[in-house]
């Protein structure tokens, strides 16, 4: 009797909770990916638009990523999950702030930018080190070298960085979101 669906009930219950992490993990994967990618695109498809417009845009992706981090977290009830919470409650932050005030901020956007690359490479280095289980792919670390190198380059070079800015941030967070995805069907 094969319906083709996987019948839980016979798995004991700790093979089941890591299956359960597991399709979890995955999830989280896919809804991150698939944001990286809509906002590559926004950042390619309009690179000269308002920057008011796109630092509004940017807020309300920070709050629905900073919310999906506190949720998942929250969900989770473990002690490890702080990091995401700590980064939940940032991301929300600094949402509401690109919200409540684009203007002032858009004099100080590209340092916020360079900060949360450098920080959001830093994260998926440690955590491809930390993963034991996962194998990394190399491409995972150079990615992070790339986005690293970019943020420096936009706190040494604040003006040429600004004028195409939009453009390689925009093609960085679509190989981003598409080597999420490739992993997640990988998975």
């Amino acid at each position: 009797m094969s319906s083709g669906l996987m019948n839980l009930s016979v798995y004991p219950d700790d093979v089941l909770q890591n299956k359960l992490k597991d399709m979890e993990q995955l999830r989280t994967s896919m809804i991150k990916s698939l944001m990286a990618i809509a906002v590559g695109i926004i950042l390619l498809l309009w690179p000269d638009s308002s920057l008011n417009t796109l630092i509004i845009i940017v807020g309300a992706l920070l709050i629905t990523f900073g919310l999906f981090l506190i949720a998942n977290a929250i969900k989770k009830r473990k002690g490890g999950e702080i990091f995401n919470i700590v980064s939940g409650i940032i991301s929300l932050g600094l949402g509401v702030l690109f919200l409540v005030i684009p203007a002032t901020l858009s004099n100080v956007i590209f340092y916020i930018i360079a900060v949360i690359l450098i920080i959001g490479a830093l994260y998926q280095m440690i955590n491809g080190m930390l993963d034991k289980e996962r194998k990394i792919s190399v491409w995972t670390y150079v990615l992070s070298v790339i986005l690293i190198l970019i943020g420096i380059l936009i706190f040494l070079f604040p003006d040429f960085m600004s004028t195409s800015l939009f453009i390689i941030l925009g093609v960085i967070i679509i190989i981003y979101g598409v080597r999420g995805l490739y992993i997640w069907f990988k998975s």
